[in-house]
């Protein structure tokens, strides 16, 4: 294929780039400005963006445990299969989520939920504070991306249900770049404060109190949405 095979048919030159970039801003603007009045879907971008930031840390962490604690020394085999276990424990934690959000959306508030996949959260991170043995890499795997999934889930349906349809897009614009962000700022983290081997039981301990600090903030948040 040969550079412009796939478009575009005519080229933009800098000043009207630099003018869609501009608009493009001014649109985000917008919709930040929109997310802030309607309050609700606001402090849900904020908590879907803490919370895949601890997750991406555990993340970041079960590769390292899987390289340098689990694994035989200087197998790269034995490495890529263990994090493929926790992998697999990670998806049935994400499956189970799909599964059991929706049961309980007529019988517990949106908000409620997340506060609750939050504690769920610690828990899960607390065995990891506990042991960096198998069992505990495993089953936070599934608890942890229980929680992140689920609250994920509850986010999605407050950021759809209180954003203006006119605005709509834009807020998912924004919730992805806030979701790509913080698992990106993940990683940087970790390789500021895990060891080599990716496993300290204090980082784990703080992220166990992070997820603690994130649902009390969040659970005492002001609910003011207008919804039209």
């Amino acid at each position: 294929l040969g550079k412009r095979a796939l478009g575009p048919v005519a080229t933009i030159d800098g000043k009207a780039l630099a003018a869609e970039a501009i608009h493009l801003l001014q649109e985000l603007r917008a919709g930040y400005r929109h997310l802030r009045e309607r309050v609700t879907p606001f402090q849900a971008l904020g908590v879907m963006a803490a919370a895949r930031l601890l997750y991406g840390m555990m993340f970041v962490a079960a590769i390292l445990i899987s390289r340098h604690i689990l694994s035989v020394p200087g197998s790269a085999n034995s490495s890529i299969k263990h994090f493929t276990l926790v992998l697999g424990f990670a998806a049935v934690g994400f499956g189970l989520a799909a599964v059991i959000t929706p049961a309980f959306a007529h019988r517990v508030d949106r908000h409620q939920w997340i506060v609750a996949c939050l504690l769920l959260g610690a828990v899960g991170q607390t065995l990891l504070a506990i042991s960096s043995s198998s069992w505990a890499l495993l089953a936070a795997a599934v608890i942890v991306s229980f929680s992140v999934q689920g609250g994920k889930i509850a986010v999605d349906t407050i950021v759809q249900r209180d954003t203006d349809d006119a605005f709509r897009g834009r807020a998912f614009a924004l919730y992805d770049v806030a979701y790509n962000t913080a698992f990106i700022s993940a990683a940087v983290v970790g390789a500021l404060v895990l060891p080599t081997n990716g496993y300290s039981q204090a980082v784990m301990g703080a992220l166990v109190v992070a997820y603690l600090v994130v649902a009390f903030v969040y659970s005492r948040a002001p609910r003011t949405a207008v919804v039209v």
